[in-house]
Order: C-alpha cells, then sequence, then structure tokens
C-alpha cells in the first residue's frame, strides 16, 4: 500500500491526511497523543511539534555520484539534471570517484543506506565487473541505483560494431590549475589534492605513485588505516596504504621508496578480531560477504597477518614503527605520526651536516601513539612532509 501524507496548518487546528485518513488531531485527544497515533501508521512520516509549530525533521535528500575515474562527467550532467528542479530542495550531492574495488563500492553503499537512508546512487561505471556488483548490491540493500554507462555503451556498441572495452577514462572537461586557484585557498586545494589521493591509492591500489605520497601507512586489514589516513588528508597529507596479509606478496614499489616515509601501525589480537567479525557481521545482514575471505575473521588467520607485519618492520629498520593505535583516537595517531616523520627529518639534516647518531638510529622526540597529546605536538608539525 502507498502512504502518502499532507500536512495542511492553521493557527488554530492541523489537519493530517495519510492514506487517505483524514482526522483533525483534537479528535485524538492531546497533541502527544495525536503524533503517537499517527506514528504508529506504516510508513508515515510525522513531523515534530515543537513550541507550537510542526517542523519538518526528514533528513535532506542525498544523490551519491559515483565514477571509476575523476567523476567530472557524471558531476557535470547531474548539474544539468537538478537545474531542471532548481524550485525544489537541493540535495546534498557526494561525489565518490577511482570507485574501482567490489569491496570499496559495498562501503560506499553501504554508508548511504545506512541508518535508513533512501539515496539516489547516480553511477557512470564501464568496467564489466563493477557493473554487475553495483546491480547486486543496490538490489540487496534496496538503493535506487542508476548506472548511466551500460545502456549507452549498448548502444556504441551496435554502432561500431565491437564490444566495448570496459576501461575506465578520464573526461577531457577539466578546470585547469589557474582556474582552480581563482576559486578556491590553497590550503583547502591541498586537502582536495590529498583526498583524491588517498581514493586512488588505499588499500593497495597504484604502487607505481607511491613515491609522489608524503607517506604510506601499512598494517593487517582493519587495523585503523584508512580512519588515520582519512584525517592526515584533512591535514594535506597525500597518503596511501597498504594491507599486510600472510602469504599474500608485497609490490615491489614498497621497498623502492627512498624519500616517502613509510609507517607501520597496528592493534592488538583481540580488538583486531572483534573489528574484522563486526565486518563480516555487517556484509552477511546485507547478503555481500563474499567480498571477504572465509577466514578473514579467525583468530589464527589474525595472527597470522599481525606476524607478517611485525617480520616486514623488522626487516627494514628505515620504516617508522610498529605505532599501536588501539586505543588511541585518529586525531591522536595523527599527531603522533606526524611528529615522529619530523623527528626522522630532522635527525637525517643533523646525519648530513655531520653531527647526530648513527645512520639508521630510531628518533627519540615523537614517541607512540601512546605518548600522543602529551604536549610533544606542534603547529608546525602540520607543515611535516
Amino acid at each position: 500500500m502507498l502512504w502518502q501524507h499532507v500536512w495542511a496548518f492553521s493557527p488554530l487546528t492541523a489537519v493530517a491526511t495519510v492514506g487517505g485518513l483524514r482526522s483533525a488531531p483534537s479528535a485524538w485527544g492531546s497533541a502527544d497523543d495525536a503524533l503517537r497515533r499517527l506514528q504508529s501508521l506504516r510508513g508515515a512520516y510525522v513531523p515534530r511539534f515543537v513550541a507550537g509549530e510542526f517542523l519538518d525533521t526528514r533528513k535532506p535528500p542525498e544523490v551519491y555520484v559515483l565514477s571509476d575515474s575523476t567523476g567530472e562527467t557524471a558531476m557535470l550532467l547531474m548539474q544539468r539534471l537538478l537545474v531542471q528542479f532548481k524550485d525544489q530542495p537541493q540535495p546534498t550531492v557526494i561525489l565518490k570517484s577511482f570507485v574501482t574495488r567490489p569491496a570499496q563500492l559495498a562501503e560506499i553503499l553501504m554508508e548511504a543506506t545506512a541508518n535508513g537512508g533512501n539515496p539516489y546512487i547516480f553511477a557512470s561505471l564501464v568496467e564489466p565487473k563493477m557493473i554487475t556488483w553495483l546491480d547486486k548490491l543496490g538490489n540487496d540493500l534496496g538503493a535506487r541505483v542508476r548506472n548511466l554507462m551500460p545502456p549507452l555503451l549498448k548502444e556504441m556498441d551496435g554502432f561500431f560494431g565491437v564490444q566495448a572495452k570496459g576501461v575506465p577514462g578520464i573526461a577531457g572537461i577539466s578546470l585547469n590549475r589557474k582556474q582552480l586557484n581563482e576559486m578556491v585557498s590553497q590550503e583547502f586545494l591541498g586537502m582536495v589534492e590529498a583526498a583524491q589521493f588517498l581514493r586512488q591509492h588505499s588499500s593497495n591500489q597504484r604502487s607505481e605513485d607511491w613515491s609522489k605520497a608524503d607517506l604510506v601507512l601499512i598494517g593487517a586489514s582493519r587495523c585503523g588505516k584508512v580512519g588515520i589516513a582519512s584525517t592526515l588528508a584533512q591535514r594535506g597529507k597525500r597518503v596511501a596504504t597498504l594491507n599486510i596479509e600472510d602469504g599474500v606478496p608485497v609490490p615491489e614499489e614498497l621497498f623502492q621508496l627512498t624519500d616517502t616515509p613509510v609507517v607501520v601501525v597496528q592493534r592488538d589480537v583481540e580488538t583486531l578480531v572483534k573489528q574484522r567479525e563486526a565486518r563480516v557481521l555487517e556484509l552477511r545482514l546485507k547478503n555481500i560477504d563474499g567480498v571477504l575471505g572465509a577466514d578473514y575473521a579467525d583468530l589464527d588467520k589474525v595472527r597470522r597477518d599481525i606476524a607478517a607485519v611485525d617480520a616486514l618492520a623488522k626487516k627494514h629498520a628505515e620504516w617508522i614503527g610498529p605505532i599501536d593505535v588501539t586505543w588511541t583516537s585518529e586525531s591522536d595517531s595523527t599527531s603522533s605520526i606526524l611528529g615522529r616523520i619530523l623527528d626522522r627529518k630532522k635527525l637525517r639534516q643533523q646525519q648530513q651536516s655531520g653531527g647526530g647518531g648513527p645512520a639508521g638510529a630510531a628518533p627519540t622526540g615523537g614517541g607512540d601513539a601512546g605518548d600522543a597529546g602529551t604536549g610533544s605536538f606542534s603547529p608546525l608539525l602540520l607543515a611535516a612532509p
């Protein structure tokens, strides 16, 4: 049954029409009684009554724009579409660019539909695997999904007589650097670029570009890398993240980094198991837990992954960490990491000038994440490379 609701107001009475039922709240007793009666009607939205007025407490509508490239084409089209509805309340438009993995897609759709959200998912995905996953996740999560590329690709297949390659591409429509500089501050531009860099280089992606990062965060899955990396991006730091897993080869590019700091983060075994169990349960309730391995949250698997991280860290004394972030906030962990990077930079400068300790000596000033917030952090750390 389709439940509809229309509210008509006057200074003396509020008349509710819900699914064809018309009645004055006064007939139902007090205003609170009327509100409870209306809320009991399935699917009915009821405004909140405060200080004699009904207030609209609904969450503003949201549109998620998903792209396997920069998202400029999809955003441009969405802007053109919204112009046709400019007399309506405008939705919040959220761009998710460089969406190239099923797990990443699942994370975005679960975020979008959390807490009963009913957003419009507007996508421009071309890779066949991602198109299939988008359809599946949309159906499983009950999300309203529209991928504009498949029907267009089908038409072009017929036009050219060959099947599309299904390879993401970057649109030619773009603002140049001068235009961007005129529109926004350098600080804001740095934050945007850092956030985009993280989206492109999280969870083992684009290892060939890691040398362009300000730092690379590594650790076992669910140890808190992405949250810390996001906080660093808010400070304008370009961060790449790498999941270390037992038995899975590490990209060679990691060992070729000379100027880019590699930071190892970890959580204790019990916390990591709980984090992974919660993740598996979350995906299972959405019927999409197939993106994870069957033993992902097993205690033995978690221990093996942590051991693999520790073994790597021991072989590379030039790396920073492991830093235990089990009981520290993302902000404190970020401050600690920046402090350790600054200490290492100072130590190298001392060594190059002929002073300081031996090459490869561990820095002494930053402390681990447990020391964060003790007074050693300075705003100057925001400028750390």
